[in-house]
């Protein structure tokens, strides 16, 4: 079986040119449902107790690796406080494919919104 490839649109937006070109070369976009705001807020106890708060059965967490001048450093102290509440409340973590295939309700499609009008 082929290997699905996933794509996350920045800031969630995509317009129809976006989705027709990831569409004819194979990705589907995928978007998170539990994201934090993390790129600008430093501090990894909010991430933790937030996404805690927003993460459901099923959930795609969105969390930003730091880069080299440490910047979003905070991500991994938010992870280590993070994924051991989670495995503690039953939940477990898998593959983007692992979900979809397993849920098997979600139709592979891609997410458009509407660019907005310039004049």
């Amino acid at each position: 079986e082929k290997k699905r490839l996933f794509y996350r649109p920045p800031h969630g937006l995509q317009n129809f040119t976006m989705a027709a070109v990831l569409e004819e070369n194979g990705y589907v976009s995928v978007l998170a449902d539990a994201f934090s705001g993390d790129p600008g807020i430093d501090d990894a106890e909010f991430h933790c107790h937030y996404l805690l708060s927003m993460v459901r059965n099923g959930s795609v967490l969105l969390m930003h690796s730091p880069e080299s001048d440490n910047h979003r450093s905070q991500t991994l102290a938010a992870l280590d406080a993070l994924i051991p509440n989670l495995l503690n409340e039953g939940y477990g973590f898998v593959t983007l494919d692992a979900m979809l295939q397993r849920e098997n309700k979600f139709k592979m499609t891609n997410t458009v919104v509407r660019e907005s009008q310039t004049n």
